[in-house]
């Protein structure tokens, strides 16, 4: 399958391009527009900054761990310009959107005790 052109800016004006810790509050710096996907395992929203407007297209992803109970976790946050960038990331599945740079990356595997946070393409964005 070919990549959609989905323009992907650099939100260099939002707080969370250099404090990306801050995505772990994410509940009270972003708030929701639009809803995808709102699954127990598999959650998908066009979210907006309160503080500077920035839209983000959001995806939660948990797998299951059948074993230990411990399901690991994964959050994706990437900037869009307008609705329909967020409309045409969400046609995509789970690891299509990964082609995607730069994004904001919330990854917490079953054997760690919090979760990593780190700009995915932010220095080669």
């Amino acid at each position: 399958m070919e990549k959609p052109d989905i323009a992907i800016p650099r939100p260099t004006h939002c707080r969370l391009w250099d404090a990306p810790e801050s995505f772990r509050t994410h509940r009270t710096l972003l708030r929701p527009v639009k809803t995808y996907e709102d699954d127990s395992h598999l959650r998908r929203l066009l979210l907006r900054c309160e503080e500077c407007g920035q839209l983000y297209f959001y995806e939660f992803y948990e797998t299951i761990d059948w074993v230990g109970g411990n399901d690991p976790q994964y959050r994706t946050l990437i900037p869009v310009v307008d609705e329909e960038g967020a409309d045409r990331l969400n046609a995509l599945d789970v690891v299509e959107i990964l082609q995607y740079f730069p994004r904001l990356q919330s990854d917490w595997p079953k054997d760690a005790d919090e979760p990593k946070v780190w700009w995915s393409g932010k220095g080669d964005a």
